[in-house]
């Protein structure tokens, strides 16, 4: 058993003894009887008293900082927050550089005419302006045809209703007009007038019949065909420019 001594020295060597065990007591107090003596317990009795670690000096150094902890877990992902409002209208963009320009349409032929004409004893309309007839008006004209080829009966899509076939005129004078019935048909192939060279560098093949024609393959396209029917004007000794005679 420790010998009660009440000296300052004696008290000194008892706290630090006492401190050596904190470590491991962190829940425990020190505690100082009537006689001095200085111990270690849960708490302190009635006569006892309390004694402050810090006052005594026996409080030691901070330590190092420890380690950073692993990072915790995401938490879960809140609520969406409510709809902000809408912002303010930014300012306009810069204009746009100028597209290319298309290419100049066919000139206008001035005053255009309607005139009717009876050729090898067949009325027909004649569109007509100053100058002859509209070029290239009859030169966009579109045969069809039922084979593949564009080799057989050549057809006018739709039906012609007026009184008189309209009669469309290409630049080498031949005409071409519907003739009557219609009815649904199923074509594969077409054609347009065009030069053999333009024609053959656009994946098309020359036509010798009718001549000047190229010829185009297609899907299967059903709608309503005329039998074309051709007309050469040639003979007729059309001379433009027309001029209107008098009665």
């Amino acid at each position: 058993m420790i010998p009660c001594v009440t000296s300052s020295r004696w008290l000194a060597i008892t706290v630090a003894v006492v401190m050596m065990d904190l470590a491991s007591a962190r829940a425990d107090m020190l505690c100082k009887n009537p006689k001095g003596v200085v111990l270690v317990r849960g708490a302190c009795k009635g006569r006892e008293n309390r004694l402050d670690p810090d006052a005594l000096g026996l409080k030691g150094p901070s330590g190092p900082p420890g380690l950073p902890g692993p990072a915790g877990s995401d938490g879960a992902q809140g609520t969406t927050g409510l709809h902000g409002p809408t912002g303010a209208e930014g300012p306009a963009g810069l204009e746009g550089a100028t597209g290319p320009q298309c290419a100049t349409g066919p000139q206008s032929h001035g005053l255009v005419v309607k005139v009717v004409r009876r050729i090898g004893g067949q009325l027909f309309g004649l569109t007509v302006v100053l100058t002859g007839f509209p070029t290239p008006g009859g030169d966009f004209v579109q045969l069809y045809w039922e084979s593949g080829d564009c080799s057989g009966t050549p057809l006018l899509g739709g039906v012609e209703t007026a009184f008189t076939p309209g009669l469309h005129v290409g630049s080498d004078l031949m005409g071409v007009y519907w003739s009557k019935p219609g009815a649904s048909t199923a074509v594969n192939s077409w054609g347009i007038r065009q030069p053999s060279a333009a024609c053959t560098s656009g994946g098309g093949t020359p036509l010798s019949s009718p001549a000047g024609w190229c010829c185009r393959t297609t899907g299967p396209l059903t709608n309503i065909y005329s039998p074309a029917v051709f007309v050469d004007l040639n003979p007729l000794g059309f001379v433009s420019p027309f001029h209107v005679e008098g009665p």
